[in-house]
């Protein structure tokens, strides 16, 4: 785990209920955004056929998340 998800889990370490909901919640969205970001950036870089061949998968994955992590934070 990185310096920002140690910071996230020690926030969460200190909330209840629905502050707790709310860090958590935009945490994911959080991650979520970085890990597709991540992934368009990898994706623009790579030439090679496999690499190519794979991203698009990845990319549809990590836009999935994304998805989720918005659907969660939704309420908040």
């Amino acid at each position: 785990m990185g310096p920002r998800t140690n910071n996230l889990l020690a926030q969460l370490n200190t909330l209840q209920g629905p502050a707790f909901d709310t860090a958590f919640a935009q945490g994911q969205l959080t991650g979520a955004d970085r890990l597709r970001g991540a992934v368009r950036r990898l994706f623009a870089e790579r030439q090679e056929r496999p690499a190519q061949a794979l991203c698009p998968a990845r990319l549809a994955k990590a836009k999935e998340r994304l998805d989720l992590a918005r659907r969660l934070a939704g309420g908040r």
